[in-house]
């Protein structure tokens, strides 16, 4: 190679390199948003679903409700550990007995469905339609 290619490389080399540390430098001090939750509603609607269909469950172990909304509880908050122990008992089919505080109302719950399906169908997204939907299904189940 003569010189003035190796001129070229070199000079590519440092411009290369000079614009990856301003790139880094202009990241390093962009503004980060810390990752907010915003299924705190969906996770209420987990752990509401999760105690009625415990207290469902010791009355009947095979009521259809019940298993639904276990089902629900766990698409919507799977890490929720009462739910995992009720689904523990559920699979080995041991006794399950009703949750230690009175869940809310199964009234209640429908009446948080409607209103939690009312703001999600004002959303004009895909996730959001699919998910009052599903609320729209078991508020019919009830």
């Amino acid at each position: 190679m003569n010189d003035y290619t190796e001129t070229i490389i070199y000079r590519r080399a440092i411009v290369a390199l000079l614009s990856g540390a301003f790139l880094l430098s202009a990241l390093s001090t962009m503004a980060v948003k810390p990752k907010t939750d915003n299924f705190e509603a969906e996770k209420t609607i987990g752990r509401t679903a999760q105690a009625i269909a415990q207290q469902r469950l010791a009355k009947n172990p095979k009521d259809k409700i019940g298993n639904i909304l276990t089902k629900l509880a766990h698409h919507l908050y799977p890490e929720y550990q009462p739910l995992l122990l009720l689904r523990g008992k559920m699979k080995y089919r041991l006794k399950v007995l009703p949750p230690m505080k009175k869940p809310v109302p199964e009234t209640t719950f429908v009446h948080a469905l409607k209103i939690r399906t009312e703001a999600l169908s004002k959303n004009n997204n895909m996730k959001d339609r699919h998910l009052a939907i599903v609320y729209s299904s078991i508020i019919r189940l009830f």
